[in-house]
């Protein structure tokens, strides 16, 4: 089974941060606010410990696979 994950730029300062993603949607169905969940509790109730807002357009999936240097192959990636 893959690990879920993803990654995305913090609209603050442009690093990128990993993670869970989290995206709230306004009553239009119209997108108000991505979030990459950094740190959370692993107990009966998630508890958000840190999230950082994303630029949606930078927000990729882990696919799974890792490169022949082991660093993980995300969506959207260029292959050389």
């Amino acid at each position: 089974m893959r690990e879920i994950k993803f990654r995305g730029r913090r609209t603050d300062n442009k690093e990128l941060v990993y993670g869970m993603l989290l995206c709230n949607m306004t009553f239009k169905e119209q997108l108000e606010d991505t979030r990459i969940i950094t740190a959370w509790t692993d107990d009966s109730s998630l508890k958000i410990v840190e999230s950082f807002e994303v630029i949606p357009e930078t927000v990729c999936q882990y696919t799974g696979i890792k490169d022949k240097n082991g660093v993980e192959i995300y969506e959207g990636d260029a292959l050389l």
